[in-house]
């Protein structure tokens, strides 16, 4: 029975985040004779969702809160909810019990919690650090935070026993140009969900919408995802379509009030659903008209495979990490750029046969690829790698 400790993560289950996401689908198929986790969660996101959620979704959170698996043992632990303290914090209270625990192997996500990786070698303990995305790339971060992921990224590549990368342009930039040891790194892709048992308790007419008549995002809301642009770019579409934003801010309020604004031009055109459980964006993504995911910075986009599982056609940012998924089915534009933004959509909005087809090759596409099945197999071997090598 091979121990782990987890932090880096705000927990799950239906938490809100790609890597909230990973690690619910992860753990819990991985063999409970086989290992054994222990996940640090963060409290400020198992009580609550941000204000914009509603009150159906809110009951089904609270009831999956209280989920057990019987190979997963959860430590809910305080920290500060603030955009640069929250993980620091939380990080180091785990890293601390972590050290009392003694447990066969740690797994950290994300390059901010590890910066707890001398502490955890200083005391003997085995680690394996995933890394999800490019973290410093990301809008939100000043100067100085940029600064220590960076510091903290590289003491991954010299402190970690082993390395997963969701991404395979990451992990290849990072053998190329940043001295990581290619016997350390290892590509495990993010897998997709399968929203077959799920029942959604919201049609999609309590938004107001028909199918095929909207244009769907589905993310956090935070500056690195680009939301100003799509918002700007559709803006300037003459069209009887719908743009629907399904997700909440954390420590980004600001940002969602400047997005906001757009209602006052666009009305009902434009729809903020707040956070949704998986049950709930079942209905938004089969009737969607098309996926659009305008990200600066991206590691492997869950929420793309899983639209693109629903047959959407997706148009996304040119980043190799969009680009690594798509593989060339759907539509792509310059990132960053509005106007192009605004044409790829314009377009696919005037060629709807061609939208329709290119998203049943992505359907194609994801369907075996992806499987989390396999994907936890793998996991596990690199725990086993770790721990015995």
């Amino acid at each position: 029975m091979i121990k782990i400790n987890v932090y880096g993560i705000r927990g799950f289950p239906d938490v809100q985040g790609g890597v909230e996401k990973h690690c619910e689908e992860l753990y819990t198929r991985m063999n409970p004779n086989a290992v054994r986790f222990k996940v640090f969660r963060r409290k400020p996101y198992l009580n609550n969702q941000d204000d914009d959620t509603n009150n159906t979704d809110k009951n089904a959170d609270r009831e999956h809160k209280d989920k057990k698996y019987k190979n997963i043992q959860f430590r809910d632990t305080w920290t500060i909810k603030n955009k640069y303290l929250e993980t620091i914090v939380h990080s180091f209270l785990s890293a601390f019990e972590t050290i009392r625990d003694r447990p066969d192997v740690v797994h950290i996500h994300n390059m901010g919690p590890a910066v707890t990786l001398p502490l955890i070698k200083l005391f003997g303990l085995k680690s394996v650090v995933t890394l999800h995305s490019i973290n410093y790339k990301h809008s939100k971060w000043n100067w100085f935070s940029r600064l220590m992921l960076k510091f903290s990224e590289k003491l991954v590549f010299i402190f970690a026993d082993k390395v997963i990368f969701v991404s395979d342009s990451y992990m290849q930039c990072s053998i190329k140009n940043s001295g990581l040891k290619e016997s350390k790194a290892i590509k495990i892709p993010n897998g997709l969900t399968s929203f077959n048992d799920l029942t959604s308790s919201i049609p999609i007419s309590g938004y107001g919408l028909k199918s095929d008549k909207y244009v769907l995002y589905v993310g956090r809301i935070v500056p690195e995802k680009r939301l100003q642009d799509l918002i700007l770019a559709f803006s300037k579409i003459e069209t009887s379509m719908k743009l629907v934003i399904v997700g909440s801010y954390d420590n980004t309020a600001k940002y969602f009030e400047e997005l906001y604004k757009f209602k006052s031009k666009l009305g009902q055109r434009l729809i903020f659903t707040g956070f949704l459980n998986s049950n709930n964006i079942k209905p938004l993504y089969q009737n969607a008209f098309c996926f659009v995911l305008p990200s600066e910075s991206e590691g492997m986009p869950i929420v793309l495979l899983e639209a693109m599982s629903f047959g959407k056609c997706p148009l996304v940012s040119n980043i190799a990490e969009n680009l690594d998924v798509t593989k060339n089915h759907g539509f792509s534009f310059e990132v960053c750029n509005v106007d192009d933004l605004r044409n790829k959509l314009e377009y696919m909005l005037n060629n709807k046969s061609i939208v329709k087809k290119k998203g049943l090759e992505c359907k194609r596409l994801v369907k075996n690829d992806y499987d989390w099945n396999v994907i936890a197999k793998k996991t596990l071997q690199v725990y086993k790698d770790v721990l015995h090598g």
